[in-house]
């Protein structure tokens, strides 16, 4: 083995040991940091489903329940005890890394083996990933689903196959079927796909294409039409949410996670180098985008390659994503799942065709090894940095909530009913845990009535208030509470029924 390769294979191992040491670290926190308010809703929709409850028509529901029946089967296995949110936690960890691979995969066949490789560090380094990717939340699966649909259509476009187009196209419907915020980026593949297949003659793979996507929601439309909640759901899902948007008091922006001091974030105080990359991640993968569509323009390609289709494709729908999520009434961190994925694979660009202009322009070999030099410096200081800010961060524990929660558990019997709605116990008024009655729009809340004929009609023993809860509680609800229950005198916050 000569100088040259011995020096390529401790770079290579050197790489892939700076990876591993980042992976565990973004491991570390999204197995430990604190349990987010949505996890612990997902969790109980789970729970609540498994106990026979029917959503849309027992409890209101936003979502579509795919997700929730998944972690049913999940928790129907490991039990429904405050350790199995770990269990959950890990499973979603498994799914994070898992669409990793799918999306190198993905990348690789669009790209190019070293688009791919740079691709997973820049994913890895970036805090709005680390910090919802392994949440237990819808997304993380969506986007799975959709990503293992994008990689098996482009085989199938490649293949003219239609046993794989077919799979794909229920796939990219499944998607959408776990949470419907995927929607646009679905149709521009739809859109660009048929386009594609008409030009080149293919047109009976848009019928199986089609078909596949048709195959899942015909079977959802029809399951919830036996149900008799169709309407219902519509209801919930559509018109609600549009509902519930509109009526939050503060709404926030993309621009907010910008900001910078935000400890659970970024890891740190103030603004630290993580903070800098979230800034240098879209405007990179902005740049590599632009000139990916000037290219296919400058080419006058009358019909693309797949790869220069499916390039178009991502450009495309990390457009019509961002503009997506930019315009929505109330920003959520999780948002960016959404777009995040696809400004790494075009920052990867980036990288690689901005080191590849210049050892192109400035043939000079020691130019190339202080520019090879200098690149790896920049990704071991911010290795560093993410690194430290992973572990702060997983710092932040849920002991807390762990321990008032499972002091509850000791007052109230698993079969038990209370309002509010906690972890692992059966509801009364039909918003269960996660959904704060304050930030319920007064038209749905009349469809439901006063909380206090809840109360009466089944008889609850237990309720869990303070005096801000109170002040969003209609004015006879908090007369029949004055009148029927009294505080614990040993526990603030508890009432008990008097009778």
């Amino acid at each position: 083995m000569n100088t040259k390769t011995l020096a390529r294979n401790l770079v290579i191992c050197f790489f892939f040991l700076i990876l591993a040491i980042l992976s565990f670290s973004v491991i570390r926190s999204g197995l430990f940091y604190q349990y987010d308010n949505d996890e612990v809703s997902h969790v109980q929709y789970a729970y609540l489903l498994q106990q026979g409850f029917a959503p849309y028509q027992d409890f209101h529901f936003t979502l579509l329940p795919l997700f929730h029946i998944v972690l049913s089967i999940l928790f129907r296995i490991v039990g429904y005890t405050f350790d199995s949110l770990l269990i959950a936690r890990a499973f979603m960890m498994v799914l994070f890394f898992l669409r990793i691979g799918v999306s190198y995969l993905l990348i690789k066949e669009v790209f190019h083996l070293k688009v791919a490789i740079i691709f997973i560090p820049l994913l890895l380094l970036d805090p709005f990933t680390v910090f919802t990717g392994m949440q237990i939340r819808p997304d993380n699966l969506m986007l799975f689903i959709f990503t293992v649909g994008l990689l098996i259509l482009s085989r199938a476009i490649k293949q003219v196959s239609r046993g794989l187009i077919t799979l794909a196209g229920v796939l990219l419907s499944l998607s959408c079927l776990v949470l419907l915020k995927i929607i646009p980026a679905v149709f521009v593949v739809f859109c660009l796909i048929s386009l594609y297949c008409i030009k080149r003659q293919k047109k009976t793979l848009i019928v199986w294409f089609v078909a596949g996507m048709l195959a899942p929601l015909l079977f959802f439309v029809f399951y919830f039409t036996q149900k008799g909640v169709l309407p219902a759901m519509i209801q919930q899902t559509i018109i609600d949410r549009k509902a519930f948007n509109d009526a939050l008091l503060n709404p926030s922006t993309p621009w907010f996670f910008y900001q910078g001091a935000n400890f659970e974030l970024f890891g740190y105080p103030g603004r630290p180098l993580t903070w800098v990359y979230v800034w240098f991640l879209p405007v990179a993968a902005f740049c590599a985008a632009v000139v990916s569509v000037y290219n296919f323009f400058r080419a006058r390609v009358k019909f693309p390659d797949v790869s220069t289709l499916f390039k178009i494709l991502l450009v495309v729908s990390l457009c019509v994503q961002w503009i997506g999520i930019v315009v929505v009434r109330g920003f959520f961190l999780q948002y960016f799942l959404l777009v995040s994925w696809l400004w790494a694979a075009f920052a990867a660009v980036f990288v690689v065709g901005v080191t590849s202009w210049i050892q192109r322009k400035f043939p000079n070999h020691s130019l190339k090894y202080v520019l090879n030099l200098t690149l790896a410096t920049i990704f071991i200081v911010f290795t560093i940095v993410s690194v430290r800010g992973n572990f702060n961060r997983a710092s932040v524990s849920h002991e807390q909530y762990k321990n008032q929660i499972t002091h509850y558990w000791k007052i109230i019997p698993e079969s038990e009913k209370t309002f509010p709605n906690i972890l692992f116990r059966p509801f009364s008024y039909p918003f269960v845990l996660g959904t704060f009655i304050g930030d319920v729009p007064t038209s749905i809340l009349r469809r439901y009535g006063p909380v206090f004929k809840s109360l009466e009609r089944d008889h609850v023993k237990i309720l869990l208030l303070n005096s801000y809860i109170r002040t969003y509680i209609d004015p006879e609800t908090n007369r029949y509470i004055d009148a029927n229950y009294s505080q614990m005198e040993s526990e603030q916050g508890i009432y008990i029924r008097k009778t």
